[in-house]
């Protein structure tokens, strides 16, 4: 039988210091004093609930928060942007930003886009994921070899805004061959 991986048997096993919040949203108050409360952090990676966004109050903290966003930015910002992109035959893609005030605006750490995968049959579950962890990856790599996010130094502002995609045009991308 597959060993399924534990976060927190992980965390224990590794001696990571981590707190559980309890929370429907990272707007949480109880979130954001712990955040503020982090003297000696700078650096955050945050995963959001779906449609949820950081409020401005974070950003005067003086702390980076990195987000793995799913589509290749600037090019697709938004929500589902995968999805449209592999309706324009633009393949999927991930970015990894730190967080501004504006949408998938902010700086763009690292970012790739590729077109191995022909199908987008298993996205929400095993793609979108994965290539979110291997953006991560490569953002740290990056980031730990710079030293400074300051010295990275690549935003661009092009770009179209994408909405939650609609359900049709959603079965479309997926059957498309």
């Amino acid at each position: 039988k597959k060993k399924e991986f534990n976060l927190i048997n992980f965390l224990k096993e590794k001696k990571i210091d981590f707190e559980i919040i309890k929370c429907k949203t990272i707007n949480d108050k109880k979130v954001f004093l712990k955040i503020d409360s982090m003297n000696n952090e700078r650096y955050f990676i945050v995963s959001l609930f779906p449609g949820d966004i950081l409020e401005k109050k974070y950003f005067n903290l003086g702390k980076f928060f990195l987000h793995a966003h799913a589509g290749y930015l600037p090019n697709y910002r938004g929500s589902t942007t995968n999805y449209f992109s592999h309706l324009d035959n633009n393949g999927l893609g991930a970015s990894v930003i730190i967080l501004n005030e504006y949408i998938d605006r902010g700086k763009i750490i690292f970012r790739f886009k590729t077109k191995y995968f022909n199908s987008i049959n298993n996205y929400d579950s095993s793609l979108d994921p994965f290539l979110r962890v291997y953006a991560l990856f490569n953002a740290l790599k990056k980031i730990f070899k710079f030293k400074s996010l300051k010295k990275i130094n690549n935003n661009f502002k092009k770009g179209n805004d994408y909405y939650i995609i609609h359900p049709v045009l959603k079965n479309l991308s997926i059957l498309k061959k």
